[in-house]
Parts: structure tokens; sequence; C-alpha cells
């Protein structure tokens, strides 16, 4: 399946097409993550992917020659021109064709244009947590009382069709930095032709990076018994909003849980295949996860990279972003509130990044 620069292992492959890269982590900011994790007392991890995940790592990403490793990249363009592959896009699939219990085929539509394709053996859904669920449902593939309530003809009952929906809560935890020493200032407007310029000749540079190139797994208290948390690191500060990312001096780390234990549940709004289906990630008969990763945030500095300075701290739920502007808990933020503190930023830099 992959083929990683580390070589194979008894866990991993080393000859398949899709390429896996170490991150090359050369900024300073990397290098006072590792080092403040260490101080904490996290161990190493060689490789997360292969052997135990716990502790710090250098991320490994299917970047390969300065290019994104999708599985289209990797295993469909190579067979792009096989006589017995058709590749459509710009289609939309809207239901599948079922003939006594059985899926025959495909209905799709572009614009105002409408097709069906005949399966000869079978049909293979692979549209995602979400896309592959909402497509059965508008099928008619599903829980039958929930499927009439949205006017579609039920096909098949399956009850099971959108539950058991898992999420992993992420808290985003932001530190703001004095002058030019995150990325921010490389990102500027005006200096993103050279970037541009240098992955065209290249490859290289900050247009060949994921920029999460660090990280680590550990456990969020002495009670658990695995790696329970991820931290994932951004050398600057990236505010999603309407479609843009606003940059900023700073960094900051995205904190989640890796073995959520709540369960939600995706269900449609009509038989419209173009209206967005409803969900929801959590249930109120399991409890909220967030405490477990509030447990596991940064608290008092403890380790030398910490008490080297502190920054102005602010967080975000990706499930709820008013919440963080709001900072408080209103019945809409209950599950996913985290405390935001604020403290002042000495001329001194450091990370603020462990318990």
């Amino acid at each position: 399946m992959e083929s990683f620069e580390g070589g194979k292992d008894p866990n991993r492959g080393g000859d398949g097409p899709l390429r896996i890269t170490r991150s090359r982590a050369d900024h300073p900011f990397y290098e006072t993550f590792l080092r403040a994790g260490e101080a904490y007392g996290l161990a190493v991890a060689r490789d997360y992917n292969s052997a135990d995940i716990e502790g710090l790592h250098i991320t490994q990403a299917t970047i390969a020659d300065g290019r994104r490793q999708s599985t289209a990249v990797a295993y469909l363009h190579p067979a792009a021109r096989r006589p017995n592959l058709t590749v459509l896009t710009g289609w939309r699939a809207d239901r599948v064709e079922l003939e006594g219990g059985r899926a025959t085929g495909v209905a799709l539509r572009r614009g105002a244009t409408k097709a069906v394709l005949r399966a000869g053996r079978e049909v293979i859904l692979s549209a995602g947590a979400i896309g592959t669920p909402h497509l059965m449902q508008l099928s008619g593939i599903g829980a039958a009382d929930r499927l009439r309530a949205a006017g579609v003809t039920v096909s098949h009952c399956l009850p099971g069709v959108g539950e058991n929906l898992q999420d992993h809560f992420v808290a985003s935890l932001t530190f703001r930095a004095q002058g030019s020493r995150s990325i921010a200032s490389d990102l500027a407007l005006w200096n993103r032709p050279r970037i541009g310029l240098e992955w065209l000749l290249t490859r290289k540079g900050l247009g060949a990076t994921s920029f999460f190139e660090v990280g680590a797994f550990f456990r969020g208290g002495p009670d658990v018994s695995y790696a329970n948390l991820q931290h994932e690191f951004l050398p600057f500060l990236a505010d999603f909003q309407a479609g843009r990312v606003r940059i900023d001096h700073g960094y900051q780390y995205f904190l989640s849980q890796m073995r959520p234990k709540s369960r939600g549940w995706l269900r449609l709004r009509s038989a419209d295949p173009d209206a967005h289906p409803r969900s929801s990630s959590t249930t109120s008969t399991i409890p909220p996860t967030p405490r477990r990763c509030w447990k596991g945030s940064p608290g008092p500095a403890t380790s030398p990279a910490r008490r080297r300075g502190r920054r102005s701290v602010g967080w975000r739920s990706r499930r709820d972003p008013t919440c963080a502007r709001r900072r408080r808990r209103s019945p809409g933020c209950a599950r996913s509130a985290i405390p935001s503190t604020t403290r002042s930023a000495p001329a001194e830099w450091g990370m603020t990044l462990w318990p």
C-alpha cells in the first residue's frame, strides 16, 4: 500500500504506490516544542505509525516531491488509461438504484443533465463517513420512520444507517508571540509569490509542507492506561473564518482525544440530494469527553521551556467556534466549552505547551 522513506518493517510497507515522508521540522518553534516535551518527561516515538505511538514525534506526511500524495495521485492517476476504467468528474451521485433489494446502479446528475449507470456486478460506495450514509438514506436505506418523515420511499429498513457517528473533539489553543519569530511573516501576502515560485522551481519550501510537522501522543492523567490525547502543533496563528484564513504571529496546537466515547448520528433533512444532512457528534447518554481533554491541557508552568515566558492564551472548539467568543458556559456550549485565560507576554519568548 505505502512506500515509507524510513523503509519497510513488519507493520508497514516499503514499496507501495502511496509515498510517505518525514517532515523537516527545521523552524525554532518546532525545536522548542520538542524540547519542552522532553523536559516534561515524554519519550520520543521513533515511528508512531508502526511501533508505540506514545511520546513526541516529527510528523509523517503523504507528501512527496512537494506534492500531496492523495489516493487519486497514488492509485487512480496511474490506472486512468486502462481500457476497463472510466473516470467521471463533476457528477453528483443522487441515489443508488435498487431492484428486488439489490443495488443495480447509481443515478447521477451534472447540472441539468441526468444519467443512470448500471452495474455489471456490484455498486461500491466510498463517499466517507458523511457522504456514504447520506447517499444510502437518499436511496431509501435506513430507519423507516425517519426516511418517511424526510419524504423518502423506504426501500430497505436498516436502522443502523447514519447511527454510531464518532467524532474527535478538538480544542485549538492559541498563543501570541512578539516580533517575527513565527512563520507568519514568511506567509505575508507580499511573500506568497516567492513561495509559489520556489515551489514551481524546486518543489520545496513553505509551499511543500502541511506546517503540522511536530506533535505528540500522551496520557491525560495517571489513571489512563494508554495515550488518549494528541497535540498537533502549528508555528503560527491561523483563524479560519468564512472560507478565509487570517494569519498572525504566535503558535497554536490542537488538543484532541484519541478514543471518543460519545456517539452521534447523521440524518436526512429532506429528500433533496443537495440539502446537507443533519448531524450530531454527541449523545446525552455518554459522559462528555472534552473534560478529559481539559485535564490534559496546559496547567502550572513546570518545564524550563515554559518558564521562559507566557503568552496571551485563547481556545477554540472545532465543534462550536462561537463558544470561544462568548467565554461562558451557555446551554449551547455546555459540552465543548473550555475556560480561556489571558497572560501577559514578556520580551523573551517560550513555549507554554505542557502540564
